[in-house]
This record gives C-alpha cells, sequence and structure tokens, in this order.
C-alpha cells in the first residue's frame, strides 16, 4: 500500500513547482545543502583557525544557510519550520536584540544578536537537512574532530601562561585548551555512534582509532572538565552498546585500550600535572565560583534586564576594573539577558531536549549530553557552533514526527475511496 501513488502524484515529482524551479534543479540544490552542511560541521571543530574575517566554519556556515534558505524558499511547499523549534529560538533572538538598547558593550551586542541568529538557523538547517540521514554529520564530526586532534597532539605543549596554569598543556595555536577539548569530546561521542552502527570490521578499527585519537588529545588538553565529560560518554556508550556477548567483549577491549592508552601517557609524561592533581583529588569548585560573586555583588543592576547580550566582562571591567566572563551557562545567560532570556533559554533548552526524546535513534543525544552538561557548567558556550550543531541533531525528533504524519497523510489521500473509508484510521 506504501508503494502506491496516483497519476496527480507522479505528475507533480517531474514537473516544475509553482516559482517554476525544475525538480532536476530541486535535487542539485538539495546535493549542494547536504555537501556544505557536512563542510560546516566538520569545520566547526577547528573554530580557532583564523582567515580573513571570520573563520572557515564561519564561511562554511554562511554559504550552507544561504543555499538551503534559497533550496527551502524555492519549494514547492516553501520554508515549513515545527513550531516547537521556530518560536522558542525566535524569542530568544528578538530578546537578544532588545537587550542592545541598555547594553554595555551596544556593538558587541549587537553582533552577538546576529551571531546567535546566524547558530539558530544553522540548527534548523541541520534539522531541516539531516533528519533522515543522522550518519552523515557524525561521520563529518568525527572528521572534524580526528583533524583538531592530531593537530593537538602534534603540538608542543605549553610552557607558562596565565601564572602558570596552562604549563604542560597541548592546545593547538589559537585555541582555547578548554574549549578545545569540548570539540574533541563531542567528536568522540560521534565517533562512538559511528562505531556502533558500522557492521564492517575495517571500519570499526578506523573508528577505534579515532576513538583513541580524541580521548588522548582531550588528556593532552589538560581540561577537567573534558576529562571527566570523556568519562560520561564512556559509561553512556556502555550502557548503550551492550546488547550481546559480542559487544560486551567489544566494550571491555575498548575500555582496555584507553586504559592502556592512559597508562602509557602517564609514563611518557604526557598528561599535565593539572590533570593528575584533578584525578587524585576531584574538586568541582573553583576560580569560576570567584568570578561569579564578583558579577553577583552587582546583582541589583542585572538581574530584572541583564547587562546586554555578550557584554558581560565589558560590565565587570566598568563596575570593577577587571576584564572576565561569567563560565557558568545559568549565571552568563542571566547576567547578559535578564529574566526574559533566561526564560527564553529555558525553552529552547526544553524543547531541544523534547526533540532529542522524540528522535527514534537517541543514542548519539544520549552519548554527546555528557559534554554538553559539563560545559555548560563550567564554560557556557552558548556561541559554539559545535553546541548548535548538537542542538540541530536534536530537533530531528520534530522533524521525523512531522514527516511520519505527513506520509500517513499522503498514504491516505492515496489510497482508492473505498479502502480509505474503511481502512483504519490511527
Amino acid at each position: 500500500m506504501g508503494s502506491r501513488r496516483t497519476a496527480a502524484t507522479v505528475r507533480a515529482e517531474r514537473e516544475p513547482d509553482a516559482r517554476g524551479v525544475p525538480p532536476r534543479e530541486r535535487r542539485t540544490l538539495g546535493k549542494v545543502v547536504f555537501a556544505l552542511g557536512l563542510i560546516y560541521i566538520a569545520t566547526t571543530l577547528l573554530d580557532g583557525f583564523r582567515a580573513g574575517i571570520g573563520t572557515p566554519a564561519r564561511y562554511a556556515g554562511m554559504a550552507f544557510v544561504a543555499v538551503w534558505l534559497l533550496m527551502r524558499l524555492t519549494d514547492r511547499h516553501s520554508l515549513r519550520i515545527p513550531r516547537a523549534a521556530s518560536y522558542p529560538l525566535a524569542l530568544l533572538v528578538v530578546w537578544s536584540l532588545i537587550t542592545v538598547f541598555w547594553s554595555w558593550a551596544p556593538s558587541r551586542s549587537l553582533a552577538s544578536a546576529g551571531t546567535l541568529l546566524a547558530l539558530a538557523l544553522s540548527a534548523v538547517a541541520i534539522a531541516d537537512t539531516y533528519w533522515d540521514r543522522l550518519p552523515a554529520p557524525a561521520y563529518a564530526l568525527t572528521v572534524g574532530g580526528v583533524i583538531a586532534g592530531a593537530l593537538t597532539l602534534a603540538t608542543p605543549p605549553d610552557t607558562v601562561e596565565d601564572g602558570g596554569d596552562y604549563v604542560g598543556r597541548a592546545a593547538i595555536s589559537g585555541f582555547d585548551p578548554n574549549t578545545l577539548a569540548l570539540y574533541l569530546v563531542l567528536a568522540t561521542s560521534a565517533a562512538i555512534y559511528c562505531l556502533i552502527l558500522n557492521p564492517r570490521a575495517s571500519i570499526k578499527f578506523a573508528l577505534v582509532i579515532a576513538c583513541l585519537v580524541l580521548v588522548a588529545a582531550t588528556i593532552a588538553s589538560g581540561s577537567k572538565t573534558g576529562f571527566g565529560a570523556v568519562v560520561g560518554v564512556g559509561v553512556i556508550a556502555l550502557f548503550v552498546s551492550l546488547r550481546g556477548v559480542k559487544s560486551a567483549v567489544t566494550a571491555v577491549v575498548a575500555i582496555g585500550a584507553v586504559l592502556m592508552l592512559f597508562s602509557v601517557m602517564r609514563s611518557a609524561g604526557l598528561i599535565p600535572t593539572r590533570l593528575l592533581a584533578f584525578i587524585a583529588a576531584p574538586v568541582v569548585n573553583d576560580a569560576r565560583v570567584e568570578i561569579i560573586d564578583q558579577f553577583r555583588y552587582f546583582e541589583s543592576i542585572w538581574q530584572l534586564q541583564g547587562v546586554g547580550i555578550g557584554a558581560d566582562a565589558n560590565f565587570l571591567l566598568a563596575v570593577s576594573g577587571v576584564y572576565l566572563n561569567a563560565h557558568n551557562f545559568f549565571w552568563r545567560v542571566w547576567i547578559e539577558t535578564g529574566m526574559i532570556g533566561l526564560l527564553a533559554w529555558g525553552m529552547v533548552l526544553y524543547y531541544v531536549v523534547r526533540g532529542g526524546i522524540k528522535m527514534k535513534d537517541k543514542r548519539w543525544p544520549l552519548l554527546a549530553l555528557p559534554p554538553l552538561v559539563a560545559f555548560f557548567y563550567t564554560l557556557a558556550p552558548i556561541y559554539t557552533k559545535s553546541v548548535w550543531v548538537m542542538f540541530g541533531i536534536a530537533l530531528t525528533g520534530y522533524w521525523t514526527r512531522r514527516h511520519a504524519y505527513s506520509r500517513r497523510r499522503r498514504l491516505r489521500s492515496d489510497m482508492p475511496e473505498h479502502e480509505a473509508v474503511g481502512g483504519r484510521h490511527d
């Protein structure tokens, strides 16, 4: 029944749409969007490289979103975004623009609001493009992460920076070690997802090597949050992959390989001392709490309307002479955008999580959960492109549900009248 199509359906597929765009051109645009999206997703993990006024990821993202908009605006059905994905994102972007009027750094706030708009569009474009082809962006993220990991391991560790905090930490030139660790752990979650999906032994072997490179680079970066997130990804990977004796053996071998890698790196002196100290005595509270305390001293100024999106450091510089960002998602959003911004972000995160729950295959968002939660607590990466890539992946749940509903309606419309009347209707 599902393969039966009416003459009108076949004719619609062959004829130009209402805007005069022929089917071949629509297919060509779709392929271009698909390829540009993969390039953008891969380069989000190399976002520390500067190229002119931006980064390769920025250029790839602009091209991806522009061609996607062109394709959707010339499509027969125009641009249709599920309300659950559009309304919270629209509220967040609009309120962010409004905060420019009282911002402590108006030009910076305007740029941050523009960045937020671009990131929101990219997330929607990713959901719309890959809702039924999730392995493709997972492989793209893995490739970008392996490149970043290899470059990290090939970079000599820093000696002294910021009072010695970076002693022994490896990071690509121009990259913050903590942000780099976020990239690497997100790529690790994608690589493990691909490893679970792929049945071919040769591909599995390559993905295991990729995971080892990513874990080694995360350890070498010296990020305490990154190390904890890797452990969290490993624990979740065990739960989502244990479906038989074969998968259990694979999991045991993988754990053994990671432990051996850690032992070799420790013996070679490649693990930063700050990370070894954290492993010996884990401490959650650190200098980030002291930074938040400085902001809270002036809480009466920002608690209602905020200081302007992206202007938290400028505000602290003006009132206390210290230029520091709030390294916590909750506090940064509240400080920058006030109570309404906090509500808007809460709605966005709620619908992102809800979209992930609606996904048929929830393993990738589950694997990405530890780095997102951990770094939201310690880093507040609200303008990080790879984070919005994962938002887009979670939002595919709404597209899956919408297309399933549309398919059921199409099948009913293609039924002969006597079958449609007497058939089941769910």
